[in-house]
């Protein structure tokens, strides 16, 4: 849980045995404070109250343990001529330091609002809220509460399913590049879009699930790691090269997030960027100490100096479904290429350990750049080098199984 995301509301669908969803923004909002006008659309004393929350564990000192608060939920439907929901069956699990201490299992009114008090904020906790709709589940993920924020309010989106495939895009693809001891480690980060106001539930003929979003990865891709936007293995195949997810696709914009590696062999290794769909923008960020010896199908961007080190950028502007790109490094074999592609000298233990350090440096430094610039900054950052990229131009198969 992200606890500086304090207000942030995500809402998602999950898997526990239907179809499940990737995590969007919501458009409903929290809220904290302790007084006034808590929950506007809540009438207290009509709405029905939750059980209040058991067994919580002791806190360990600080502000006031003992504070109880409350959480206002608002189940809304989300498309617009979808029918009205009416009563909706609900769970609010209770978090605290990332794990789950108190569930209550409840009901919204008639007009979908329920209200659970006498929640033990005191000692910090995180609720979220999930409840199933049209054979969906979705749950949204509130922000965390403590004595100084008691109340929050919560909307829960759920939306018609279709097996209508919409037409969505990639709004923005960012692949992050690392070097690693045996080859590259590849982080991808998309925003998909879903203009559609129905959830997709897939496509059929893949097999026994359905497919929303496949992504065709490099020849050698291997040790393949899901991140957001997808559940895990038992919603994502590997197969004939692609990694395909089976999470219903909301409307709106979802943020997906995978890694792999990809060996070198013979000192050589070669990404190639597939298209899933159009793509508004793609940039690549490359450590500025590893130069490509060939680039094809998007361009340089300049560097930016990002952490202990400075980043290289290669962008491109629309890319239709299946267009590629590619780029290529060399002088990779057993060691850390430098700017001018050489190699340590013979391996030997001093050398092959400092390879390693600069490696896992270099991996650290990148992993550090996605946790703490997450798709905001890189969206931001992307938007700048595309523009680049345009005033420049007006001037002149993967393994079968998981690892």
């Amino acid at each position: 849980m992200n606890r500086s995301l304090r207000w942030i509301v995500t809402a998602s669908a999950v898997c526990l045995g239907a179809p499940t969803m990737a995590q969007q923004p919501n458009p409903g909002a929290a809220t904290g404070g302790s007084g006034g006008d808590k929950f506007p659309w809540v009438d207290a004393a009509s709405a029905p109250e939750a059980p209040p929350a058991t067994n919580a564990p002791a806190g360990t000192g600080g502000a006031d343990e003992s504070a109880l608060g409350a959480i206002a939920v608002r189940v809304i439907q989300g498309t617009p001529d979808g029918p009205p929901l009416g009563a909706m069956p609900l769970d609010i699990e209770l978090y605290h330091r990332g794990q789950l201490i108190d569930t209550i299992s409840t009901a919204t009114d008639e007009h979908g609002v329920v209200l659970a008090e006498n929640l033990p904020v005191g000692i910090g906790i995180q609720p979220i809220v999930r409840t199933r709709y049209g054979d969906l589940t979705y749950q949204v993920e509130g922000g965390v509460m403590d004595a100084a924020h008691r109340h929050q309010q919560i909307d829960l989106v759920c939306y018609e399913p279709t097996d209508q495939a919409p037409d969505w895009r990639v709004k923005m693809r960012h692949v992050i590049v690392d070097q690693i001891p045996i080859g590259l480690r590849v982080t991808e980060v998309m925003v998909i879009e879903n203009p559609a106001e129905r959830t997709w539930i897939g496509a059929a003929g893949f097999g026994p699930k359905r497919v929303t979003t496949a992504f065709l990865l490099p020849k050698g891709a291997r040790d393949v790691t899901l991140g957001q936007g997808f559940h895990d293995w038992c919603c994502s195949t590997l197969a004939n090269g692609a990694l395909m997810n089976h999470l219903p696709l909301m409307p709106a914009t979802t943020e997906m997030r995978y890694s792999y590696v990809l060996p070198a062999e013979d000192g050589h290794v070669t990404l190639d960027i597939s298209a899933p769909a159009e793509v508004d923008s793609t940039m690549v960020l490359v450590p500025e100490s590893l130069v490509p010896s060939a680039v094809r199908g998007v361009e340089a961007a300049g560097t930016q100096p990002m952490g202990d080190g400075g980043v290289r950028f290669y962008a491109a502007g629309g890319m239709q479904a299946g267009a590629r790109a590619t780029i290529e490094f060399a002088g990779l074999r057993g060691g850390i290429a430098t700017a001018s592609g050489a190699l340590p000298a013979t391996p030997g233990a001093a050398a092959e350990g400092a390879a390693r350090t600069a490696a896992t440096g270099g991996a650290e430094r990148m992993a550090k750049i996605v946790a703490i610039t997450g798709g905001a900054l890189l969206l931001l950052i992307g938007f700048a080098v595309i523009l680049l990229v345009r005033r420049g131009k007006r001037s002149s198969p993967a393994s079968e199984h998981p690892a």
